[in-house]
């Protein structure tokens, strides 16, 4: 039997919250479209002297599949730029290898809080390539799943309880009935407006249902001081920060706790855990899960950089690259003990109606 997991009270500029420390100890030693299909959408009255053409329907349809390349990545075409990453086979590759690092830090479980009974339907934003929401459906054929993503990079064979729809989640909702649950993964660099999703999340839930927030902090932490002063990733995330700054990204980890008590969310929960860059730890477990990081940060530190460093900080692509790959360079060092947080945040909707409280 798994010991239980130790509890500690951290204090925050945005909250004093609880934090639930699992496997933390040190590592050394261990005009937005309709987001669904039966919304109500008002007809375009103008006078047409043909209804929509065949054509007509495929430019619609183009324009939300569409791509634009830019030094030799593929970004998604619609909203373009509201999310910084790439979007291309690289990028996909490496978002299912992070839910498999996502399944080893967790002991395979997919969700860290148990689904209420009678649980109907699930709602994943940020779906990516759609990969949790198609492995929840396979082991829950009687709930249904719909996933929302900028970018069409899902599979288009899928389980008959599974939906995906490209949108903005950050645009107005207009799902016709309500979720037992929501999902949220890997939003923490996309999303402008955090209390503001919340607040749409929390009206969107029925009467009991959860949410969860699943992220990683964008920083970089090493509890032996084992990253150099004039270290290539302390470079790297400074110049990170400073663009999504520019661009009005928060980090938001230490601040959702609070966040989701504000839009009327109780019972909330923090769990963080320590995700190893590379397979240094003594733990086999933390190693196995640093091995597959650091095969994901292989890639992941130019999908990462390069959009953010060019468009934003003006920098050159061949610099871009440079600052990338010194440091993942860094971390493939054995005595270089990098980590960073993963933060599981989930509250859940009351039994009883406040909706009026959070309006």
């Amino acid at each position: 039997m798994d010991p239980p997991p130790s509890r500690a009270h951290q204090k925050s500029d945005a909250v004093d919250l609880l934090v639930v420390m699992e496997d933390s100890t040190n590592m050394s030693d261990a005009s937005s479209p309709a987001m669904e299909t039966g919304a109500s959408i008002a007809p375009d009255t103008t006078a047409r002297e043909q209804y929509i053409s065949h054509s007509e329907t495929e430019s619609l349809i183009a324009g939300l599949k569409a791509y634009i390349y830019e030094n030799g990545r593929r970004y998604h075409a619609f909203r373009a730029g509201r999310y910084p990453f790439p979007c291309d086979e690289s990028e996909k590759d490496r978002m299912d290898l992070w839910h498999h690092v996502h399944l080893l830090l967790n002991n395979h479980r997919y969700h860290l809080e148990p689904l209420k009974p009678h649980t109907k339907r699930i709602l994943d934003l940020g779906t990516g390539t759609g990969i949790w929401a198609i492995e929840m459906a396979e082991q829950h054929p009687e709930i249904q799943f719909t996933g929302v993503d900028l970018a069409p990079i899902q599979p288009e064979v899928l389980p008959q309880n599974v939906t995906f729809i490209i949108a903005d989640v950050e645009d107005p909702w207009s799902f016709t009935e309500g979720f037992d649950f929501i999902h949220c993964r890997g939003l923490g660099q996309a999303v402008r407006d955090w209390p503001k999703l919340l607040r749409q999340a929390f009206k969107q839930l029925n009467p009991g249902g959860l949410m969860t927030i699943i992220d990683t902090e964008s920083s970089c932490n090493s509890d032996d001081n084992s990253i150099p002063a004039d270290s290539a990733l302390w470079v790297f995330q400074e110049r990170f920060h400073e663009a999504l700054s520019r661009i009005g990204i928060p980090d938001p980890c230490r601040y959702l706790a609070q966040y989701m008590k504000s839009a009327g969310f109780v019972d909330v929960r923090v769990v963080r855990k320590k995700i190893p860059w590379g397979p240094w730890p003594r733990n086999e477990t933390l190693k196995q899960i640093g091995a597959c990081s650091l095969a994901m940060l292989e890639s992941g530190f130019r999908a990462f950089g390069l959009a953010l460093f060019t468009r934003v900080l003006g920098m050159s692509e061949d610099d871009a690259n440079a600052l990338s790959d010194a440091a993942y360079a860094e971390c493939r060092n054995r005595n270089v003990h990098a980590f960073n947080y993963q933060w599981h945040v989930t509250g859940r909707r009351p039994e009883y109606n406040i909706s009026a409280m959070v309006s």
